[in-house]
């Protein structure tokens, strides 16, 4: 199983989610973490069953991609979906790498990245 780092502190806790709808009545969900000069986006089922995770060295970039993959940011009172409840843990569908592998992942143009600093010439 793949080797993943969970949460840990205040982000373990954490509800600040962002989602988006992979079929019908379910979920996959994400997490951003800040640790020192990076962000580690944590991707979770709503048992928060951890299965895969992207680290950034910007915040908008991640975000901005979170955003063209379909996700958006959760508000309880605007949608009536369940947020994910109990502690993190690593799925067993962790060894997928359904987003870290490119797969089921859009990034944006290296253009883009260049402008906001996510890559250097």
């Amino acid at each position: 199983m793949k080797d993943l780092r969970l949460p840990v502190g205040e982000y373990s806790k954490a509800t600040d989610f962002w989602f988006k709808q992979v079929e019908f009545g379910q979920y996959n969900w994400a997490l951003i973490e800040a640790i020192e000069d990076i962000f580690v986006l944590y991707f979770f089922d709503v048992s928060k069953g951890v299965f895969d995770v992207l680290t950034y060295q910007t915040e908008i970039v991640m975000k901005k991609e979170l955003q063209l993959n379909g996700f958006e940011r959760y508000e309880r009172e605007a949608v009536h979906v369940d947020e994910p409840s109990g502690e993190f843990y690593v799925s067993d569908q962790a060894d997928l790498e359904l987003y870290s592998s490119g797969k089921f992942w859009k990034s944006l143009p290296d253009r883009l990245l260049k402008k906001y600093g996510e890559i250097y010439e």
